[in-house]
């Protein structure tokens, strides 16, 4: 009994560190990663698919085990977890942009300009700032 009572002491300390979450209402984001330039504000905006196109297109997106070469063309190259892939990307009118990728499936994820800093939303949630680099860098990832 005394191991479930400090079990149940240290999920009620984790629980009551986690930050307050900020929710917009329009669009249903959330974000709770302290620390991290993921937490969107009120004022951020919705990128459209012009400026989605233009935020990705010719440059390589870097994620969290690899990234992705956006070809202006609508090929799209990526380097996950070392292993090499090909497939498409498109951007619906709402400024939704999909990757297609026969070997691990479709994504779509859309950005919110945060104050300046373009954030990557996914699920309904903020999964922060992702770094693009210029031109195709998916070798030095």
């Amino acid at each position: 009994m005394t191991r479930t009572m400090i079990k149940l002491g240290l999920v009620l300390v984790v629980t009551l560190a986690i930050p307050a979450c900020v929710v917009l209402e329009d669009t249903c984001i959330s974000g709770c990663m302290a620390g991290e330039k993921s937490i969107i504000n009120a004022e951020a905006t919705r990128l459209t698919r012009d400026q989605v196109i233009a935020h990705v297109s010719s440059r390589t997106e870097v994620w969290w085990k690899g990234g992705g070469y956006y070809d202006p063309n609508g090929d799209l190259r990526v380097k996950w977890r070392k292993a090499w892939n090909t497939g498409t990307w498109t951007v619906s009118a709402n400024g939704e942009l999909c990757n297609d990728i026969p070997k691990l499936g479709r994504h779509c994820h859309y950005y919110m300009d945060n104050a300046g800093a373009v954030t990557m939303v996914s699920a309904g949630k903020s999964v922060g700032v992702r770094e693009m680099l210029e031109g195709n860098r998916l070798a030095g990832l």
